[in-house]
């Protein structure tokens, strides 16, 4: 055993120096024997010393050093086993999500083996429930299969990922495949299995996501004329040093040892085009006549042919994905991607479950969009989680989606159009140029914070706006599915017309049903697939998203701290927050914190305190109303004098005054109309 100055010194041993430097001068005084290790210190060698030729004071001082610090490492098991996290009522009013406590503490890391581990078993699977092999032989042929590299690729790159190993080897041992499908099969439900196949957390290996030359390396590498590795290299500390971060180029040894773990499809997408870059993948040819409603869904994205405002300000070209039925061609799921880092497919099948039955199996390309590392660490886990089988296509040929293909030219193109930033192959060309030179202009503008022009301003105003373009869309969809009369579809034998894609899918519902009857996903499965995210900082309780505010008392503790707020764009009622490392924090709810001025009875009991008032004083009104209309005369309040006036009347001769003046009994009395006008002639 050998043991060098800084670890002898970090030992802090009693009788011997607490620094490097005095380590090394103990030695050289007491002739300490030692060897020269290559390749570990500044100068290129760095001295250990032989521990077992050290004084034997030393040696043990050693070990019970070291035997103190195994034992400090040992974990604790604790004093009693914790019952399953629970909603409750408390859970409910704070809205937090109901999840097994183990299941909220994983990070992306261990979600991701979980899923690539899900995956395999469920490549093992079909072995023994279809083909009626024993599951350890499934299991043990499966295991050879991955050790020969004879698994198609889709299945063996996961290996790497699901052995949460940092070698990246693909190699799958016999024993640790048998205790993923023992873990898979006894679990009860989908998340039960992601919690069972999770590893436990350990020292993990930087996913290529995470490393930061990786793509600058790329943008070097991945060109027609295919540079080497050393060439693309060259490049990027070019790029570096003109940068001014020539600190950050790594080494050609790390370059070498990321490359290896890069897919081939993904190394060599700009470095290979057209049918040589689609040899890389596998074909896949569906027949669709004999499919059941939920049998297969097929999706795809389409990058929107108009610019739309953004619900930050800016334009930018949203990225639209569409879900639809194998069988019937309705459209059951659709997403719209805010940012270009987005990946709006996953969000458009969690938005098909939500209101639909999970189908037996998804296809959809299997290019770029759709294999991106992102997105393969979402769906391809997610999927066979739920019991859905991925089905895939040669990447950039519509033909082998023909059926969801047409649906760019029946709902999104038509809807471009509608737009006067409409950018598609037959715009008109000066007029795209007129239009797309304003809107830059004013985007420019906007951006240096300057006052408009007349010209700018109603270019922009001519871009619809994010909350017009997404209620368009919806009822775009909503008039494909329920209205527009589909020619490949049969015809009602009831109207003699064509189906529309939402009656045909109902009609089939009605007289063949589903291949295997399933519930639509549970709230908690919902909230656990993949959404959209963003970064935000909360403050006091409160994150911002989309002009919207959410609040959660959870997220105090994290005010001043970034966080990852994941969205639903056709939900804006609540927000999941994480923190960055994939953890839930809570649910935080549109508007939490707004509470009334004052409580809310009170308020009633003053309202109604006031209907009475009203309803009191109306009927007042009402009794005199009718008072009035049962009176034979109308009522005088105040009957005027006309004493002086006759006297002086009766003087000149023109009128007789009647004598009128009241007594006990009320007789004598004269209205105004006993007063008779005589001639005095």
């Amino acid at each position: 055993m050998l043991i060098s100055a800084v670890e002898l010194a970090g030992l802090q041993l009693p009788k011997l120096p607490n620094s490097r430097q005095g380590i090394e001068y103990h030695a050289k005084k007491n002739n300490w024997p030692f060897e020269e290790v290559v390749g570990q210190a500044r100068g290129g060698k760095l001295k250990k010393y032989l521990v077992s030729a050290l004084p034997s004071e030393i040696q043990a001082a050693i070990q019970e050093k070291q035997a103190a610090t195994l034992l400090a490492k040992v974990p604790m098991l604790p004093a009693e086993v914790k019952k399953p996290l629970r909603q409750n009522k408390k859970m409910r009013q704070l809205g937090l999500i109901p999840c097994e406590e183990g299941l909220a503490r994983l990070d992306d890391r261990q979600t991701e083996t979980a899923h690539a581990r899900c995956a395999i078993v469920a490549y093992v699977l079909p072995l023994h429930e279809l083909a009626g092999m024993p599951i350890k032989k499934a299991v043990a042929f499966v295991a050879a299969e991955a050790t020969a590299g004879r698994l198609p690729e889709d299945v063996a790159k996961l290996i790497p990922l699901a052995n949460a190993r940092n070698n990246g080897e693909r190699s799958l041992s016999e024993p640790t495949l048998y205790r993923w499908v023992r873990a898979y099969r006894a679990a009860p439900d989908s998340m039960s299995r992601l919690l069972a196949l999770a590893p436990v957390k350990t020292r993990e290996k930087t996913p290529l996501l995470a490393i930061d030359w990786l793509p600058y390396f790329l943008m070097f590498y991945q060109r027609p004329n295919k540079p080497t590795m050393m060439a693309a290299a060259k490049k990027l500390a070019q790029w570096y040093l003109e940068q001014g971060k020539i600190e950050q180029m790594p080494s050609y040894d790390q370059i070498q040892t990321v490359m290896k773990r890069l897919p081939e499809h993904m190394k060599e997408r700009g470095r290979r085009t057209g049918s040589a870059y689609k040899a890389l993948l596998p074909y896949i040819d569906r027949d669709w006549t004999a499919l059941k409603p939920n049998d297969v869904w097929v999706g795809d994205g389409h990058s929107f042919k108009a610019k739309i405002r953004h619900p930050m300000g800016y334009l930018f070209t949203p990225e639209v994905t569409m879900i639809v039925d194998g069988c019937s061609g309705a459209v059951v799921g659709w997403s719209v991607a805010l940012s270009e880092t987005a990946v709006a497919v996953a969000d458009a099948l969690r938005h098909g479950m939500t209101h639909f039955p999970p189908p037996l199996g998804y296809y959809s390309d299997n290019g770029s969009g759709e294999t991106g590392d992102m997105l393969d660490k979402e769906t391809t886990g997610i999927l066979p989680r739920i019991g859905i089988e991925h089905f895939t296509g040669i990447p950039g040929n519509p033909q082998g989606r023909g059926k969801i293909e047409r649906l760019w030219q029946t709902i999104t193109i038509p809807l471009a159009k509608q737009y006067a930033t409409y950018q598609g192959k037959d715009a008109d060309a000066e007029t795209l140029r007129r239009v797309s030179n304003a809107l830059a202009s004013a985007q420019k503008v906007q951006k240096k914070g300057k006052e408009l022009s007349k010209a700018q301003e109603a270019a922009l105003a001519a871009a619809p706006t994010w909350a017009q373009f997404m209620a368009d869309l919806e009822e775009a969809v909503r008039r494909y599915n329920f209205e527009h009369e589909h020619r490949s579809l049969p015809k009602n034998p009831e109207t003699g017309r064509h189906f529309t894609p939402m009656k045909y899918y109902e009609y089939r519902m009605k007289t063949d049903g589903m291949r295997v009857k399933t519930d639509v996903l549970s709230p908690l499965e919902l909230d656990f697939m993949y959404r959209p995210e963003e970064e935000r900082i909360p403050d006091r309780g409160a994150v911002s998203l989309h002009n919207n505010t959410y609040f959660h008392q959870g997220l105090l503790d994290y005010s001043g701290q970034k966080v990852r707020v994941a969205y639903d764009i056709h939900d804006a009622d609540h927000v999941i927050v994480k923190d960055m490392q994939g953890k839930v924090i809570c649910k935080a709810v549109f508007n939490g914190n707004k509470r009334a001025a004052f409580a809310e009875t009170r308020m009633e009991q003053l309202a109604e305190r006031r209907r009475k008032g009203q309803a009191k004083r109306l009927q007042d009104k009402m009794d005199l109303i009718e008072a009035q209309r049962q009176s034979a005369t109308p009522i005088i309040e105040q009957q005027p004098d006309f004493g002086e006036f006759l006297k002086l009347e009766t003087e000149s001769g023109g009128l007789v005054e009647v004598e009128n003046r009241p007594s006990e009994s009320g007789k004598g009395k004269k209205k105004l109309r006993d007063f008779l006008w005589e001639d005095a002639g």
